[in-house]
């Protein structure tokens, strides 16, 4: 028991920390980002520096880089069997096919998939202490935009280049500001760095910052639908620039940020034309809100660990408001919240409830338990939870799907509950390579309008090389090197025993190097990498994208995928 709340503390208290990265955003790209500002998106020249009052021990030991690891997507030994995108169909079409593909590669390959720690101290450190800069990424801005009734909404909007592109809005979790990210980030360098979309990362309404910069005083699923329907009008408007750099929409969601895309997931199926959306992806989304709350608030150690957390993040209403004692901050918060609500905030006319919402909608709790409404919804709705959740307890949550307690109707969804992995902590359980091709996977084979061009590099391999391949049988490995102001990245070709024999066969046979010139990646390059965030992005990018076949006997095709015009 006491295992689960001591991890539960320091993610909460962990949540609390800040990026340590201080330098401005580059000029690179600055013309494109430029050309999608409107009066609704702003484009910020700089980062708004957070307004979080700090733990100094914890943002001191953060701000250590040495502590960070670059996660670099880098292919391990892995069962070719199993490995998604040799698996068939290597193109998933619709969502029919994915879901055949992913159930065939979840019964035959979750234990290749989960190769990483069974440690829920790696797992955490996995997710909270990846190195990102996003405050120097070239391919990075801050947003702000201005609602009708006058709140303020910061996101992180990544680019690419001016093509067409799947366009996935990405809410993040609880009291996340948009420079103080810690889950999100892997999802970030996955479903924007590595793949072929653009990205915003909304903040949280629970988020230090956006509870200074606005009156708003509630949280979660309905408010924080009705601020991503606002997003997904403008996005889809014709007479927004951004529109023209959207292909599709699609939404992403973790924790309390997936509890507010699930209901947008719903309330989008309501709008004219319908739907407004392709695809929803959600990880480890509080599916009912108060119950699980509650389970939290009616356990004493939980409810103190908690209140200690929240205090600390929400300390600008500890301040409005001397009547919320410490011992009952959350309990106290909660009730004035529920007892003061009047419906979203951004509410407009124009947006279309479902049934009976126009009066469930002013009550707090009664409007945001929609879990049923999800009933029936044609787009499709992917979710990962893990069973081992001390935040989003499982049982509650989306195990109520797996054991069919949810009635589903003709609505497309898919349930991966995963064994390993404190509240969606995947980076440190499961192999980052096979999931970032699946959630890429999954966009797109939602989005039929988005075409990708073929490039391609081919070399020989000498005698020697090829013998020991078909002697032995070796696991082709990717060494990838970007210096500073280059223009190419040098890749070599390693090969390495699949199964040593001793340790006389653990070391490597030569490889071969190449030569990729960075203006071929799917990133927008127009220049030498300059910035080590951009030498970082383009060498994810490499071992994400890069895919090995053999032309015949001794020569080698190196392919990767980039946008068509």
């Amino acid at each position: 028991m006491l295992a689960p709340l001591a991890m539960l503390a320091l993610l909460l208290a962990l949540s609390s920390l800040a990026f340590g990265q201080v330098a401005s955003p580059s000029a690179s790209g600055t013309a494109l980002f430029e050309s999608v500002q409107s009066p609704f998106f702003q484009i910020r020249a700089e980062f708004t520096p957070s307004v979080l009052g700090e733990d100094e021990l914890f943002s001191t030991l953060y701000r250590w880089d040495f502590l960070k690891y670059e996660p670099t997507g880098k292919q391990k030994v892995f069962d070719p069997a199993c490995e998604w995108q040799k698996r068939e169909p290597r193109e998933v079409k619709d969502f029919a096919e994915f879901s055949s593909k992913w159930q065939a590669y979840r019964a035959e390959c979750s234990s290749s998939f989960q190769n990483g720690s069974n440690w829920g101290w790696v797992h955490f450190y996995k997710v909270m202490f990846e190195r990102f800069r996003i405050r120097e990424h070239p391919r990075l801005r801050q947003v702000s935009m201005k609602y009708p009734n006058g709140t303020v909404v910061h996101a992180l909007l990544g680019l690419k280049d001016d093509k067409p592109r799947p366009m996935v809005v990405f809410r993040m979790g609880i009291f996340s500001n948009i420079d103080q990210m810690y889950a999100e980030r892997f999802l970030v360098m996955q479903l924007f760095e590595q793949s072929p979309f653009n990205i915003l990362a909304v903040e949280s309404m629970t988020g230090s910052d956006f509870i200074s910069r606005n009156k708003s005083r509630t949280f979660a699923g309905m408010d924080e639908a009705v601020q991503n329907l606002h997003i997904l009008k403008h996005l889809r408007d014709k007479s927004e620039p951004i529109s023209r750099l959207v292909s599709s929409l699609h939404l992403l969601g973790i924790s309390m940020g997936a509890n507010g895309q699930l209901f947008t997931h719903i309330l989008q199926s309501h709008q004219e034309p319908k739907p407004w959306v392709n695809s929803t992806l959600l990880l480890c989304p509080p599916l009912r809100l108060q119950e699980t709350l509650d389970y939290h608030l009616n356990h004493r150690w939980r409810t103190m660990f908690m209140n200690m957390w929240a205090r600390k993040r929400l300390a600008q209403l500890r301040r409005e408001d001397a009547g919320l004692r410490d011992d009952h901050f959350l309990q106290d918060l909660l009730d004035k919240v529920a007892r003061t609500y009047k419906g979203p905030t951004e509410d407009a006319a124009w947006i279309r409830w479902p049934a009976d919402w126009n009066e469930r909608k002013k009550d707090f709790w009664k409007g945001n338990a929609f879990l049923p409404l999800v009933k029936d919804v044609p787009t499709p709705l992917f979710i990962l939870a893990t069973h081992e959740d001390p935040i989003v307890p499982y049982l509650l949550n989306s195990g109520l799907i797996e054991r069919q307690q949810v009635d589903l109707g003709s609505a497309k969804v898919l349930l991966w509950p995963l064994e390993k992995s404190a509240h969606c902590s995947l980076p440190g359980a499961y192999d980052w390579r096979e999931m970032a091709s699946i959630f890429q996977d999954y966009v797109l084979s939602q989005s039929p309008e988005f075409a990708m061009d073929e490039q391609s590099v081919s070399f020989e391999i000498d005698n020697e090389i090829q013998t020991e391949i078909l002697r032995h049988g070796f696991f082709p490995h990717l060494e990838i090197q970007i210096r500073e102001g280059a223009r190419a990245a040098d890749v070599k070709v390693m090969f390495y025993p699949k199964q040593p024999v001793s340790f006389l066969d653990e070391r490597q046979i030569k490889g071969r190097a190449v030569s990729i010139s960075l203006a071929s990646l799917d990133l927008g390059f127009d220049g030498p990498a300059s910035l080590p965030a951009e030498i970082e992005m383009a060498r994810r990018w490499l071992h994400q994208n890069l895919r090995l076949t053999y032309e015949k006997p001794n020569r080698i095709k190196l392919t990767w995928k980039t946008a068509k015009m």
